[in-house]
């Protein structure tokens, strides 16, 4: 009788297992099968026109190298100012700073 209670559980469990596990994992895998189709249709669509004239890609690397003297220039203002920070936070003492007195060899921030 073990063995018949056993054979039925098993049957119940491994079904259970299968009903649920495909309820669950029907709309997981069909999702992934639409974003694996959209890659792929991706991948056979030719450049874009820009990327394949050569004037066209000129003026997208002019555009990239504007882009990247501005962040250039941003960066030297940053290094900049974190340099008058460093400056400011080394030459301070506590009694200056009580007293509201500023360092004698403070710069002062440039524009």
């Amino acid at each position: 009788m073990d063995m018949d209670l056993a054979l039925i559980l098993a049957f119940v469990v491994t079904s259970l297992f299968i009903v649920v596990g495909g309820i669950v994992l029907f709309p997981i895998a069909r999702r992934l099968g639409a974003y694996l189709e959209t890659l792929a249709l991706e991948r056979r669509k030719p450049q874009a026109p820009a990327l394949q004239d050569p004037t066209g890609l000129q003026e997208y690397l002019t555009g990239v190298s504007a882009s990247l003297e501005s962040i250039e220039g941003r960066l030297d203002l940053i290094d900049e100012r974190q340099t008058f920070l460093e400056h400011l936070v080394e030459n301070r003492s506590p009694e200056r700073l009580a007293q509201g007195v500023a360092p004698k060899d403070a710069r002062t921030p440039t524009a």
